[in-house]
């Protein structure tokens, strides 16, 4: 359940985000989220052999080795991130932050998957996510 916990809360957190009014609501729940999965990941730290979807998701130690780096970093981009759309962002963020938790989610699919189609999706999702972030400003630089 801690696994599927790790995968989904992001995910769902990106609907939410997209659906959002304010811009302040979208902010706060991307640090907010952010905070939760590292909170969720140091808790697979001390909870030996996690297993979730039959054994398709697993939490070794590369996996979860990597899965601290990518939350970590996560926070430190999600709070810069923070800043840089009360400036930046004319449209309000929307879709970047939509795209952020959607990357996070996953990432963190990849981080935990043990089937090779799964590895695959979570690969892909990615691409997908980070697509419009790399585009966000809509100008020749993008």
């Amino acid at each position: 359940m801690l696994l599927l916990a790790i995968l989904l809360i992001p995910a769902v957190a990106a609907g939410l985000a997209y659906a959002l009014p304010r811009r302040g609501l979208r902010l706060s729940l991307l640090v907010l989220t952010s905070v939760i999965h590292l909170a969720l990941v140091a808790v697979l730290w001390t909870t030996p052999d996690v297993t979730a979807l039959r054994g398709w998701l697993v939490a070794d130690p590369l996996g979860l080795i990597v899965l601290t780096l990518v939350s970590m970093l996560f926070l430190a981009a999600s709070i810069y991130a923070v800043g840089l759309l009360r400036e930046e962002s004319p449209r309000g963020g929307r879709l970047f932050v939509t795209c952020l938790l959607g990357f996070l989610a996953a990432t963190s699919l990849v981080c935990l998957s043990h089937h090779f189609a799964l590895l695959w999706v979570g690969m892909e999702s990615t691409t997908l996510a980070i697509a419009p972030l790399i585009f966000h400003r809509h100008d020749r630089r993008s």
